[in-house]
């Protein structure tokens, strides 16, 4: 098959997924879960999220664009869990063992989409495991501990009777004798079919032409009868009243065994590449740029410091000298760059002025409480579950918004060897997860708190400088007063 016949099936599969996100999503507004609901709405969603996994997984597993695989194996591993999730929601309050013939009669589908298929990339990615184990059983077996059986003592002893030795002796020579036989009959047949065609027509066929031509038209009618058996073959084939023959099915699945192989040496061509570009264009950028990148987000930051000291408050005034560390995010962290807004301020104190009267009011109502705990616990024990929000719904409008805002647009039919995409490689690079801006960063947070220690030590300094100068001033007037006494 080819590169757009995946990428339909993957933009089917994502608009299919966009649409059981939202009514997932509109299930969990507040309700109850009980057993009929979960039958009424979790079933049917289980068998589409399965149906949405087969086509992700066999994308992935024919996507040649390294890039893309990349992005369809979060949406496919976020398929995968939300789908257990929802069997898990299944088995919890409906038992193991679920009747999903009504589903599937509303559904139109039979029962082998109920198959869980295991993904072909388990094994692909351990292959080298798998390989390494399967040489190791196959050295085990060959080393069987079992004893070998012992062999006769004496290989020329005959354990065959005189009668015996007679029949088999008579089988030959009566074979041999009938082959004789056979082949002398043979030659009398062939001298009289001679001498009746000699009767017959007169002579023998002497012309090498017409000899020719005979042949010929044995030849082609032979062709021409097993032509019409293969058309009639087919013929029967289609109309569904005979199955197809066993070399033919053979031979279809040798080709298309033979197309995936060609696939998979390209899809795994491609993702080397990108791995050793990748590593080659990080070495690039951080030789060529890495300075000058660092440089204009040392000044960057140096500005906000400064903007942060200048408009921070009295109370907020030492601010910029507490940077984040690692831990905290360093320059990244939004909540120090910030700082405290209005509204948590005005928060803060109208929770010191009104913590004592608080206290006041809270405490006749201790008693009160003892009373009421055997109802509380009742009014508890009364709830009724209500439907967990997923783990997965994020990641998986990440990945389908990526891939309608990112790939959907990018496809060329045109493109047969796929390779990966050089600005997008640069993107990854530096705004990537553990990318190059996070590392430039953090070097330049470490300068950064280096400064900022300085600064503190110089003003610690010159504040002790500052009330020593003063202490001996005080002192010298003290000196001149006693002297003047």
């Amino acid at each position: 098959m080819s590169n757009l016949t995946y990428e339909e099936q993957l933009r089917e599969a994502i608009v299919e997924l966009r649409e059981q996100l939202e009514c997932d999503m509109s299930l969990a507004d507040g309700k109850q879960i009980d057993n009929e609901f979960l039958l009424q709405n979790y079933a049917p969603m289980y068998i589409r999220y399965l149906m949405i996994f087969r086509k992700l997984e066999d994308c992935y597993h024919q996507l040649m664009h390294p890039q893309k695989r990349a992005d369809v194996r979060m949406v496919l591993d976020s398929t995968i869990g939300r789908m257990l999730e929802v069997k898990q929601q299944l088995v919890r309050f409906c038992g193991d063992y679920i009747n999903h013939d009504d589903v599937l009669v509303d559904l139109k589908l039979t029962p082998e989409v109920l198959e869980v298929p295991i993904p072909r990339y388990f094994t692909e990615e351990r292959k080298q495991e798998l390989d390494d184990r399967k040489k190791l059983f196959e050295t085990w077996a060959q080393t069987d501990p079992s004893p070998a059986p012992e062999a006769s003592a004496d290989p020329d002893e005959i354990t065959m009777d005189i009668t015996t030795a007679i029949t088999i002796l008579q089988c030959n020579e009566r074979g041999r004798q009938g082959r004789l036989r056979a082949k002398f009959m043979k030659e009398i047949r062939e001298h009289e079919e001679i001498e009746r065609r000699v009767l017959v027509e007169g002579q023998i066929e002497t012309d090498l032409q017409a000899s020719a031509t005979k042949i010929q038209k044995h030849f082609k009618g032979f062709l021409a009868r097993k032509r019409c058996k293969a058309l009639q073959q087919q013929l029967f084939e289609f109309l569904g009243m005979e199955y197809p023959t066993v070399d033919k099915a053979a031979k279809e699945k040798a080709k298309l065994d033979k197309i995936l192989h060609r696939r998979k040496l390209a899809q795994n061509q491609n993702q080397q590449q990108l791995d050793t570009d990748r590593k080659i264009k990080r070495q690039d950028i951080m030789d060529q740029e890495g300075g000058r990148i660092m440089e204009e987000m040392h000044d960057d930051l140096l500005q906000q410091i400064i903007q942060m000291k200048t408009n921070a408050s009295e109370a907020d005034k030492d601010r910029w000298m507490k940077f984040p560390t690692v831990e905290e995010g360093g320059s990244s962290n939004q909540e120090w760059m910030k700082g405290p807004s209005e509204e948590d301020a005005g928060a803060a104190d109208t929770g010191k002025k009104g913590g004592k009267e608080k206290k006041g009011k809270d405490a006749p109502k201790k008693k009160e409480g003892k009373g009421k705990g055997k109802k509380g616990d009742d009014e508890e024990g009364a709830k009724v579950e209500m439907i967990p929000v997923s783990k997965f719904w994020s990641r998986l409008h990440e990945g389908t918004d990526r891939y309608v805002t990112m790939w959907q647009d990018r496809f060329d039919p045109k493109d047969f060897l796929q390779k990966y995409d050089k600005t997008l490689l640069r993107a990854e690079i530096m705004e990537g997860p553990g990318g190059l801006e996070s590392e430039l960063r953090g070097h330049v947070d470490a300068l950064i708190r280096v400064e900022i220690h300085n600064l503190q030590l110089g003003l610690l300094q010159g504040q002790k400088g500052k009330k020593g100068k003063g202490g001996n001033k005080k002192g010298g007037k003290k000196d001149k007063k006693g002297g003047k006494k």
